[in-house]
């Protein structure tokens, strides 16, 4: 499932186009530095829809490529 995009804009506005990822053990120490836009942007859930999360903003959080890549 995908976040509708009015959930996309506002989680990227809230970002302030920056990534939200604040995981240990990927490259940066606290939160990624790395800037964001609407195409570059990933958006995933904190919580999964399986696990009844929603389609909500506060559940999304938005990262870069090379985070996302990192979860894998």
């Amino acid at each position: 499932m995908a976040f509708p995009s009015t959930v996309k804009l506002a989680a990227l506005q809230r970002s302030r186009g920056r990534c939200e990822c604040t995981r240990s053990g990927h490259a940066h120490e606290g939160r990624c530095p790395a800037p964001v836009t609407l195409a570059t942007a990933r958006f995933v859930y904190l919580a999964l829809t399986a696990r009844h999360g929603h389609d909500t903003v506060s559940n999304c959080e938005v990262i870069c490529a090379v985070c996302a890549h990192s979860e894998n």
